[in-house]
């Protein structure tokens, strides 16, 4: 399966078959080739997000602290949807 992506103005989206090193490295290639200025780059401590990945002229990285799901956007995105689903779906 081939990753989806679509660049919207300023807005990277992918939607890759597996979050492994090699998927995340094309995704921040992609997203690294967007960024027009020195950004910061924050995501949870998963195997996959290897900071060595990143080229520091352009994105830097920084881990979220583990068992801090209130500072993850995803998981408050996801708490939202299950809301919504709740005793709708099983």
């Amino acid at each position: 399966m081939k990753p989806f992506f679509q660049l919207i103005g300023r807005c990277f989206t992918a939607f890759l078959p597996k979050l492994d090193s090699e998927s995340f490295a094309w995704f921040i290639g992609k997203v690294q080739e967007c960024v027009e200025q020195k950004s910061l780059f924050i995501a949870d401590a998963v195997t996959a997000h290897k900071f060595q990945l990143f080229d520091n002229q352009v994105m830097v990285f920084e881990r979220l602290p583990a068992a801090c799901p209130e500072l993850n956007p995803v998981e408050r995105f996801f708490k939202e949807v299950q809301k919504q689903l709740k005793h709708r779906f099983f």
